[in-house]
């Protein structure tokens, strides 16, 4: 008996799986909810945005900054559709409850009614969270920032409320997260290397002790003044000057210049752009004088102050400003008093009380006239006598200089304030140790000549002008 050969029946092949429907984008984002960390870089990067105009300040003003970004708060809840109503899904996922620079920050009622209470049983947290603490770590810089601010100079630029939400949804409420925000900025330490130095009356006393601090940072300093030669009462020549400037690591270009004469001063500042290609700061400390009475002042002499003192400061400030307003924190500094109008200090010395006033009232006049040049025009004045060679000869001796301060102290007041924002320190009249005090300066003694010896008042300072604390005057 045959038997017929086994055949597998053949199953029928069956039909393919439609494709897996893909969820909409609306279906996304109506699901979509940030993690805590892409909310926290979603809020941050919002205020910023919203804030273009703010860091577009920060840039114009060139000067270094360190930005610190603080998230104070942090709370998971729930927003109510009513305050997201202008929000359709395909639109931006984020959006600003309150975002106020910091001094218009205050809770806005109408905005605030527009939020409900989130539900009972899904409360905003309270207190920090573990990710908060993290996070506000992690944003300002291990907390070294935040502690900083209480010593140094800084700004509140942002400070406010950014939610972080997931997008609309037929919800009547949307889950969010709430953070609290504050970026601060603050100018960095400053330097004055690559800077140019234009200062007159530069080959001895204040004006090289000023180009000296500069020097040490790497700054150009440019020396003009008339001694070429060696003066057979005062020492020190533009040459030696520039020798020191080297020396001490700066970059020096010693130039014989008459502030009297105005061909004199255009060659020299246009000598000193030629050199090295702009000027950033101008110092007018070049000054004449005699301590004379009324008829005891010949006229010749009366010329020569109100020639170098006044017309030699306005002369020297105008050549340099149009270099100035290209220079990006540039700085105009008269070594003139505070404009105190006492008659005691014009009495005895009228002739030399004007020109020197001179001197202040350019700096007062320029720092209006260019404020908005981003100029900043100033005046610097001692506390008390300085030890300089000039004021040995025509004033106090070599006895009186032990009563003296030496010149450092003018040169470090003169550098604190180069490494200011010129457009926020202007039109100032300076006091050089309650300056250096502002600045965080408490040591005074190693400014003087001779500490076992009582300090030596000088002329024009204010008597409302308090000496910084354990500073006595004579």
């Amino acid at each position: 008996m045959t038997t017929e050969p086994e055949h597998e029946t053949a199953q029928p092949t069956p039909p393919p799986l439609p494709p897996a429907r893909q969820p909409t984008m609306r279906e996304k984002l109506e699901t979509w909810m940030p993690t805590k960390g892409q909310a926290a870089v979603a809020a941050i990067a919002l205020l910023a945005v919203s804030n273009v105009a703010a860091w577009v300040k920060i840039v114009r003003e060139d000067q270094p900054m360190i930005v610190t970004v603080g998230v104070r708060e942090m709370s998971q809840g729930y927003i109510s559709r009513l305050a997201l109503s202008d929000i359709t899904p395909e639109e931006a996922r984020v959006k600003t409850e309150m975002s106020f620079p910091a001094q218009k920050f205050r809770p806005s009622p109408d905005r605030t009614s527009a939020r409900t209470s989130p539900p009972a049983s899904r409360s905003l947290r309270a207190g920090p969270s573990p990710v908060q603490k993290r996070m506000s770590s992690a944003f300002e810089a291990s907390g070294r920032a935040s502690r900083r601010w209480a010593t140094a100079p800084s700004r509140v630029m942002w400070k406010g409320w950014v939610s972080v939400i997931s997008a609309p949804s037929r919800l009547e409420v949307n889950p969010c997260y709430r953070f609290s925000i504050e970026m601060h900025w603050r100018t960095a330490p400053m330097s004055l290397n690559g800077k140019t130095l234009f200062i007159t009356g530069a080959s001895r006393g204040i004006g090289l002790a000023i180009g000296l601090r500069a020097a040490r940072d790497g700054a150009n300093v440019v020396i003009a003044a008339k001694t070429a030669e060696a003066h057979k009462h005062l020492p020190g020549t533009i040459y030696s000057a520039a020798e020191e400037i080297e020396a001490a690591g700066g970059k020096a270009l010693p130039l014989v210049v008459d502030v009297r004469s105005e061909d004199s001063v255009m060659a020299a500042v246009e000598a000193a752009v030629a050199r090295f290609g702009g000027i950033d700061i101008c110092v007018n400390n070049a000054s004449a004088i005699q301590l004379t009475g009324t008829l005891a002042t010949d006229m010749k002499r009366y010329d020569l102050m109100h020639q170098v003192n006044g017309r030699g400061t306005f002369l020297v400030s105008k050549a340099c400003i149009p270099h100035l307003k290209q220079a990006a924190n540039p700085h105009v500094l008269a070594l003139s008093p505070p404009l105190d109008l006492s008659p005691h200090w014009f009495g005895s010395h009228v002739a030399y009380s004007m020109a020197k006033y001179n001197m202040s009232l350019a700096m007062l006049g320029m720092a209006e006239e260019f404020k908005r040049d981003g100029i900043a025009f100033n005046a610097l004045w001692p506390r008390t006598g300085v030890a300089t060679a000039a004021i040995e000869f025509a004033l106090t001796g070599k006895e009186g200089l032990a009563h003296c301060r030496t010149p450092e102290i003018l040169a470090d007041a003169a550098h604190a304030l180069f490494c200011l924002p010129a457009r926020e320190n202007t039109g100032r009249f300076l006091i050089d140790d309650s300056f250096l005090y502002e600045q965080g300066v408490r040591d005074f003694d190693v400014y003087r000549v001779d500490p076992s010896k009582p300090l030596m008042p000088d002329f024009f300072v204010p008597a409302d002008s308090v000496p910084p604390p354990g500073v006595k005057i004579g």
